[in-house]
């Protein structure tokens, strides 16, 4: 009977083994890797090749993981793709994706999920956001970072610091954006795309090209606004994007955010100075001050480009003592004038955006190909996805 016992106890322990090994083999331990049950690992059978295939972001764990490749994590590099898929709340000061040397080719969809108190404290370190630096081909979308509070030095921005033929859309920040030459409240130094994009908070560089959106553009901004403050340090301050080049341009966008600067010239509602096309931009800023070539729309036209549809607050403030200067006109750099209120011909009236050639969405019908829709509480336009 005793012997029967123990061979009962021996199957027993040797079935419930077999379970455990079957179990591992199944669902491969790991920083990223599951043990299946009721919620196994979303990453299972995943490989990052494709976009249907892309590494599963659902934690603090999994996003530090994103372009880093730690261990655990070895195909995590800079140019898989990847998807969030829950709010994710930081707690430690964040260290950026990619860099001038290693740049994020890849892709990553925030799935409009938040990113909530991302920290980074770099000052005089270049090329900070949460993405460091999106390299050719690199595309980051429908990402919301909240309550962001980042120092850092040259090229410096929300969502990231330095876009090279890369691409940025969809996206907001909120918080506050500290940096050097090139800060931004969404990117620092734009050589692509950023559109249906905004940033709500503060923006302040120490050095030159300053904006509320992209500090210098040498691609394309478009569908884009910015109601942060913003401050700059050197000259081409705006409150869009501090310095649009000769490659650059800005169109559909607008500001509503303080815009001073302790700097010497170029300072603007919606661009500092800009080389090339800025068309269809409204500029509702309280104020813009500075030393010199200051102006409601842009502070100074180097010429190049297409500058038309502009429009600005007729009673924006003028610290600076008359500096505004020039004509008021659509084509110029204090743009035509447009005064606040719900009336016919007045900004907060949805159906006067039909003038600087806007469409404006009813709510809840707006898309990423037609991005604008009516904000009845602010009685302004606002991007589909907020």
């Amino acid at each position: 009977m005793k012997k029967m016992k123990k061979h009962w106890i021996f199957i027993a322990v040797l079935t419930a083994a077999m379970v455990l090994i079957t179990s591992a083999c199944e669902n491969p331990a790991g920083p990223n890797r599951g043990t299946g049950g009721e919620n196994p690992d979303p990453n299972i059978g995943k490989d990052g090749l494709t976009p249907a295939t892309a590494w599963v972001v659902y934690n603090v764990e999994t996003l530090t993981a994103v372009g880093k490749a730690p261990a655990g994590y070895e195909d995590w590099t800079l140019d898989k793709h990847y998807i969030q898929t829950e709010d994710i709340t930081l707690t430690d000061n964040w260290t950026a994706i990619g860099n001038n040397s290693t740049r994020f080719t890849g892709s990553y969809d925030g799935g409009n999920f938040e990113i909530q108190n991302l920290t980074i404290s770099a000052s005089g370190t270049q090329y900070q956001g949460l993405f460091g630096y999106i390299g050719s081909g690199g595309t980051v979308k429908n990402v919301r970072i909240v309550d962001v509070d980042i120092t850092g030095g040259n090229n410096t921005g929300g969502v990231a610091g330095e876009i090279w033929d890369g691409t940025v859309q969809n996206c907001s920040v909120t918080g506050d954006v500290s940096g050097g030459i090139s800060t931004g409240g969404v990117a620092g130094n734009n050589n692509g795309t950023v559109k249906n994009c905004y940033a709500s908070g503060t923006v302040k560089g120490t050095g030159n090209n300053t904006g509320g959106v992209v500090g210098t553009n040498d691609g394309t901004v478009q569908n884009c606004y910015g109601t942060s403050d913003v401050s700059g340090g050197g000259n081409n301050t705006g409150g869009v994007v501090g310095s649009n080049t000769s490659s650059g341009t800005v169109q559909n966008c607008y500001a509503t955010g303080a815009v001073v600067s302790t700097g010497s010239f170029n300072f603007g509602g919606v661009a500092g100075e800009t080389n090339n096309t800025v068309k269809n931009c409204v500029a509702l800023n309280p104020s813009v001050s500075g030393n010199s070539s200051v102006g409601r729309v842009f502070g100074l036209n180097n010429g190049f480009g297409t500058i038309a549809t502009n429009y600005a607050r007729i009673n924006m403030d003028d610290p600076g003592s008359g500096k505004f200067g020039g004509s008021s006109g659509a084509g110029d750099r204090n743009g035509a004038s447009v005064a606040s209120g719900t009336g016919a011909g007045q900004y907060n009236n949805q159906a006067w955006w039909t003038t600087p050639g806007w469409t404006i969405n009813a709510a809840g019908s707006g898309s990423e190909a037609s991005p604008w829709e009516w904000n009845s509480t602010d009685n302004l336009p606002k991007l589909w996805f907020e």
